[in-house]
């Protein structure tokens, strides 16, 4: 595949993306955020098994001793996204999630580039790149717009500033993903890392749950309505293309494009009110905030 078209391919990916949160939180109104993430991690698991048995990729699985343990983590970085998401989305808003994992994600695949970590070539830290990520940064705060919650009790913006740290936290561990999961593939393939991915992950949110005491909840899957369970769907295109396509535009580019693509579906869908998501207005901060957001996305790749 040429460049530009990964780089496509992947904003096309990070748009569907922007779908993930709001249909495991809808997911978890029935079943509860946690379980609802479980659910959507093994429908996406189960994707892969049979992927990996119909095309012969499961023999890769027996490959796993030659990787370094570290590109095992993937899994680990997948549950904390898909979980804080879920918990997330209803209180910040779709938009402010994608901002969020915006600057951590950048930020993050900025590092590793520079540094040639989990095996990717080093690439330079440019002024572009760095002018970039403070636009990003700067593009967060004004489409979050950090308000009062009820009654302008400012605990509740206190709240949701920390909330919004988690999404950064969250977004810089995706960043990381792709590498990692790609180092996994080229010792086991690809569909068999994704299928590692989705395994550790499950066990991950899986041992939540349990400690938790939402396990009792898994039964009443059977009650929702097949489109909430797209979560899966929906991670498996976003993990098996990013670790296929990270050796070839990099991890700060396969980044870039896959926020701007989440950024626009993320704004679009509070826009409207998808999925049951409260409307959010284009207001000009906001737009503003979009604007720099996507010149510092494109600064990156530069």
């Amino acid at each position: 595949m040429s460049y530009w078209l990964a780089v496509a391919a992947m904003a096309a990916v990070g748009m569907q993306l922007s779908l993930q949160a709001p249909v495991n939180s809808r997911l978890g109104r029935t079943l509860g955020g946690l379980a609802a993430s479980l659910v959507s991690i093994l429908v996406g698991a189960l994707i892969l098994l049979a992927l990996c048995l119909v095309t012969g990729e499961i023999a890769g699985l027996a490959e796993i001793p030659s990787a370094p343990a570290w590109a095992l983590t993937g899994g680990l970085f997948g549950a904390f996204f898909v979980a804080g998401s879920t918990l997330t989305v209803a209180r910040l808003g779709a938009g402010t999630i994608a901002a969020a994992i915006i600057t951590g994600q950048l930020s993050s695949s900025l590092v590793i580039d520079g540094l040639g970590w989990f095996g990717l070539d080093r690439s330079p830290v440019t002024v572009g790149r760095i002018a970039g990520v403070l636009l990003i940064i700067t593009g967060t705060f004004l489409v979050i717009r950090l308000r009062p919650g009820a009654g302008g009790h400012p605990e509740a913006g206190r709240r949701r500033v920390a909330l919004v740290a988690v999404m950064v936290v969250s977004g810089a561990l995706i960043g990381a993903q792709p590498p990692v999961n790609g180092e996994l593939g080229e010792a086991t393939g690809g569909l068999a890392a994704a299928l590692v991915n989705f395994l550790v992950a499950s066990a991950t949110v899986g041992l939540l749950v349990v400690v938790l005491g939402q396990g009792s909840r898994l039964p009443r899957v059977r009650s929702v309505p097949r489109r909430y369970l797209w979560g899966g769907p929906i991670g498996v295109v976003t993990v098996v293309a990013s670790l296929l396509l990270v050796g070839t535009i990099g991890a700060t580019v396969l980044a870039a494009a896959v926020v701007t693509g989440q950024l626009l579906g993320g704004i679009a869908l509070d826009r409207f009110g998808v999925l049951g998501l409260s409307r959010r207005p284009l207001t000009r901060s906001r737009l503003a905030g979009v604007a720099l957001l996507l010149i510092g996305t494109v600064l990156t790749t530069v």
